[in-house]
């Protein structure tokens, strides 16, 4: 439901390696000759309009190489490719260096250089690239024209089926959305974008062949009912009576007709 940004994917790799370069440049400044183990990983974002992008982040490992000597050098390796850099203090009061670096008028590059027990840690991660559009809402799941006999406009999505607090994204800036829970339809239709008006007949989903009518519950009221299923001796399931509820609490039910 959304498109890709012209030049976005191109973008996000030339991002990506201009990261890995620079990183390596500062472990070999502290470690020559040494190869680090690298740990690599990018990460899907989501903006609150519903843009989706990539950010990659990676860490270059090396063993038994003391912070205190290490991360002076470092530190002036990424002031001189053009990081801006400040001393930082982690969990336990281990001290660190935190670096940034402009990527366009209001995205960074973002760096650190810390210690693991006796492994020195040069972290990075890049701004986030956006690949994908303004998020579009899906197509309206009910109008007027479509109803079910019976049924009205969900009062809460107006028809749409998905949600109406992140129109079927699932997020809200890169966190799950707290109305559906990445549920994604509409919680009061569960996407079918119609409810029953109050009194009116409700689907039967337990007999497929209800001698009623189609989609209407077994047994008709009235000031002069055609018939009343339930008049033998056999009592009825509450299931197939008269005001009984639909699925029971937290059973989701299921359509076919959206797309």
């Amino acid at each position: 439901m959304s498109e890709e940004i012209e030049g976005a994917a191109e973008r996000f790799a030339r991002t990506v390696e201009r990261l890995r370069e620079e990183l390596r440049a500062v472990a070999a400044a502290v470690a020559p000759g040494r190869e680090p183990r690298s740990e690599e990983r990018t990460d899907d974002r989501y903006s609150v309009s519903g843009r989706t992008g990539k950010r990659f982040a990676m860490s270059l490992l090396l063993s038994d190489v003391p912070y205190g000597t290490a991360a002076p050098v470092a530190a002036d390796a990424l002031r001189a490719a053009g990081w801006r850099t400040e001393p930082g203090e982690g969990f336990g009061g281990h001290p660190f260096v935190k670096a940034t670096r402009p990527a366009g008028e209001r995205e960074l590059f973002e760096a650190s250089v810390g210690a693991a027990g006796t492994t020195l840690r040069i972290s990075g991660m890049t701004p986030v690239v956006w690949i994908q559009a303004r998020w579009v809402r899906p197509p309206r799941a009910a109008t007027q024209e479509t109803l079910t006999p019976g049924h009205r406009l969900c009062g809460t999505c107006e028809g749409w089926g998905s949600c109406p607090t992140c129109e079927g994204l699932g997020f809200l800036d890169s966190r799950q959305c707290p109305e559906c829970g990445l549920g994604m339809d509409c919680p009061d239709c569960r996407g079918t974008g119609q409810e029953p008006v109050p009194g009116s007949p409700r689907p039967c989903r337990q007999t497929p062949a209800c001698p009623a009518t189609p989609c209407t519950r077994s047994r008709r009221t009235g000031h002069k009912p055609e018939y009343v299923q339930y008049e033998a001796s056999r009592p009825a399931h509450r299931e197939h009576a008269p005001g009984a509820a639909g699925p029971p609490s937290g059973q989701r039910r299921e359509f076919d007709d959206r797309t």
